[in-house]
């Protein structure tokens, strides 16, 4: 008689599994300014079952080329427990594009919990950056994951142009026409994808909802086709860049908005 044997199979819950639910924001949405270090940067990540995270363990947090990390400080909320958590408040190591984050003795994180990692000191550079190119890894996974969500739109900060001029192919009184407002912009105020450009008009304008408006003077690559709003309530079209179109540091710019009906 031969005797059958059976070999045991023990399965390990989550051995092969990686992070999941991963996300972030800036200040809780999804833009931010080019350079705006004191913004917080909240990403939100959640071990697999059976990977939990305690003292020694560690969390890498990376972003896309163009946004530098910084070390800190970081506060680990939401989902973290114990007193290693924040006393003192958590810092990293910052190389290349990624911020390693050593958690203390006491701090721990369980399986299948959602955590919230908050840092600031984040430099980022004007863009949009796909949500899909910030990742969170532990020392507890196997493969870093990237986030889901819509992408997180960087813009230049608001500044003052100079050499603002307003005219109107006709002047008469409640007449529909195109209106090209020209401006140069400050030293420090290039205009990239994000950035947006807004014109204000005087109270009796009709402004159109959606115009299609004409990016002209030394705005530079692909112009076409740029978004743009009219808002009869402020009285404003603003018109918001996106792909290759860029207006360099201190160059001048036109833009020429169809459609607007003059005061009566």
């Amino acid at each position: 008689m031969v005797a059958a044997c059976a070999a045991a199979v023990v399965l390990v819950p989550g051995a092969w599994a990686d992070v999941s639910g991963v996300s972030v924001n800036v200040n809780g949405g999804l833009s931010g300014t080019a350079g705006d270090f004191t913004a917080t940067w909240n990403w939100t990540f959640t071990p697999s079952l059976g990977k939990d995270l305690g003292g020694g363990d560690t969390i890498t947090l990376t972003y896309p080329a163009a946004i530098t990390p910084a070390t800190g400080p970081v506060i680990l909320g939401v989902g973290f427990i114990g007193f290693g958590c924040g006393f003192p408040p958590a810092t990293g190591v910052a190389v290349a594009q990624s911020l390693t984050i050593t958690l203390a003795a006491g701090c721990s994180l369980a399986g299948t919990t959602a955590g919230t990692v908050s840092v600031t000191g984040v430099t980022p550079a004007l863009g949009v950056y796909p949500s899909a190119g910030f990742t969170v890894g532990t020392s507890q996974e196997s493969t870093a994951v990237g986030a889901a969500g819509g992408a997180v739109t960087i813009s230049a900060a608001p500044t003052t142009p100079t050499g603002v001029t307003f005219s109107g192919q006709s002047l008469k009184a409640s007449v529909l026409t195109r209106w090209t407002a020209g401006f140069t912009a400050s030293g420090s105020g290039a205009l990239a994808a994000g950035s947006t450009v807004t014109a204000t008009f005087p109270s009796g304008f009709t402004l159109p909802a959606s115009p299609t408006v004409t990016l002209g003077g030394s705005f530079g690559g692909v112009c076409t086709g740029q978004a743009a709003t009219g808002d009869n309530t402020a009285h404003t079209v603003t018109v918001t860049l996106s792909g290759s179109c860029v207006l360099a540091n201190g160059a001048a710019g036109t833009i020429a908005i169809p459609g607007i009906v003059n005061a009566g």
